[in-house]
């Protein structure tokens, strides 16, 4: 039995030493340095999901003449969209099949998800603070990749939060979650923008181009600067 548990043990080990290696060999082939921004919510058009954009554009911005650089975004809305449209087919189908596989083992969620985190040289998380924690859907998706992804990468988060704290608390319970996962992640790559609203909305209306606060501003700046 205790043999059976440790070649268990030995066989993961090694087929995640496997993917991390082909995740190397992608990026060199590739080159250039790339950044992957993480729309950490579900829930459509919300503002995680405009910070998340606003920062995305302003790297690009920033990065604009560096061709070697990429930019690119994640938006956990698509991740779930393609869970649901997918589960959805199966249960109008005679179901004959073998209930579709959402998680971490289907070849659609390595390619569209974990290869391009895996291969990033910086990741920036933007996430809300769902009663005064960290959402489960972000969990969730964290949990999905694999326990390498996020070894020895940059990591900066960008917590959003009605409140006055700025989401403080889901920060500190996703910064011990990349910590434990070998992620190269201090005070300096942490963000919080209490009172969210404000920044997007004016009497009811939504602000068409909100301006960047100096403090967003020289955090992006500090993103832009760890290539």
């Amino acid at each position: 039995m205790y043999l059976k548990s440790l070649l268990g043990i030995l066989l993961l080990f090694f087929a995640q030493e496997s993917f991390a290696a082909k995740f190397k060999c992608q990026k060199t082939v590739l080159g250039g340095k790339q950044i992957v921004v993480i729309s950490g919510t579900t829930r459509d058009g919300s503002n995680t999901y405009r910070m998340s954009q606003i920062v995305t554009d302003q790297l690009k911005g920033q990065l604009e003449g560096d061709s070697n650089t990429y930019v690119e975004m994640i938006n956990l809305v698509d991740w779930h969209d393609e869970r649901t449209l997918e589960h959805a087919e199966w249960l109008r189908s005679d179901r004959s099949t073998p209930r579709p596989d959402y998680w971490n083992t289907s070849r659609a969620f390595k390619d569209n998800y974990e290869v391009p985190i895996a291969m990033a040289d910086t990741i920036v998380i933007v996430h809300p603070e769902y009663n005064n924690a960290l959402n489960g859907d972000l969990k969730t998706f964290l949990d999905l990749l694999s326990i390498r992804s996020f070894k020895n990468h940059q990591i900066f988060t960008i917590s959003i939060a009605a409140g006055q704290l700025g989401g403080m608390v889901p920060d500190e319970q996703l910064h011990t979650t990349l910590s434990k996962r070998g992620a190269a992640y201090s005070s300096e790559h942490r963000l919080g923008i209490a009172k969210i609203e404000q920044f997007f909305f004016a009497d009811g209306e939504e602000i068409e181009n909100p301006e960047v606060s100096p403090r967003a501003k020289k955090f992006i700046n500090r993103i832009a600067d760890s290539l």
